[in-house]
């Protein structure tokens, strides 16, 4: 890289101008070579397992109507036998990705959340999880863009960590994000909202609801 700009600037300098009491330099150097020590990895290994990433994605885009993934890009809840039922597809031998493969790339990343950060949330159901809220006490107009906000992030993202809403875009109509824009139980109740939606993708949470069901 050096070289290269060496080379480059060399072509320029001619545009340079020259100042008076200044006289050109010539240098010719040559480099002695001595003995070899240590390697220096200038290109690291790929520690993110990226193509594996691109392949599982890959998978996923082209498998929209499998049942399960459909399930999670309306927000409805799955089941570890829906779960079960997508890695037996995606780790089978025709998959794009073994199960160590998997773990080395996502670690203990459920698979819910993965496909639902693929394929996103549909809008009509990011929609309906406000629609109780959106249809309660008359919200001002800040207020109703500030949720358009979030049902947009929802829809590109499938998920949402609560505080993202106290940042950046968010804070954009209001300094203080969430916050500054609705009351502690109406901030309160659209964190609920949108750890709802984020459970709904990951089994192990819909497990636990399962099982509360059944014994109640």
């Amino acid at each position: 890289m050096l070289e290269q700009t060496r080379i480059k600037l060399r072509d320029l300098i001619k545009f340079v101008d020259k100042e008076p009491g200044f006289t050109d330099v010539f240098t010719n150097f040559e480099d002695e070579l001595g003995e070899a020590n240590t390697e220096h990895r200038l290109v690291k290994s790929d520690a993110n397992m990226a193509e594996y990433r691109k392949r599982v994605q890959r998978f996923i885009n082209e498998h929209k109507d499998h049942l399960t993934i459909r399930r999670l890009r309306n927000n409805e809840p799955i089941s570890r036998a829906d779960a079960k039922a997508l890695e037996e597809i995606l780790f089978s031998e025709d998959g794009p990705i073994t199960k160590e493969e998997y773990e080395a790339a996502y670690g203990e990343q459920p698979l819910g959340l993965l496909v639902r950060s693929t394929v996103g949330l549909s809008r009509k159901a990011a929609k309906e999880a406000f629609a109780e809220f959106l249809s309660g006490a008359p919200l001002h107009p800040d207020q109703i863009t500030f949720l358009d906000q979030v049902v947009d992030y929802l829809v590109k993202n499938g998920t949402m960590e609560p505080k993202a809403m106290f940042d950046t875009p968010f804070t954009h109509i209001n300094d203080e994000g969430l916050s500054g824009l609705f009351d502690d139980d109406e901030s309160a109740r659209v964190v609920r909202l949108v750890r709802r939606v984020n459970k709904n993708a990951d089994v192990r949470v819909s497990d636990e609801n399962t099982q509360r069901d059944i014994s109640a």
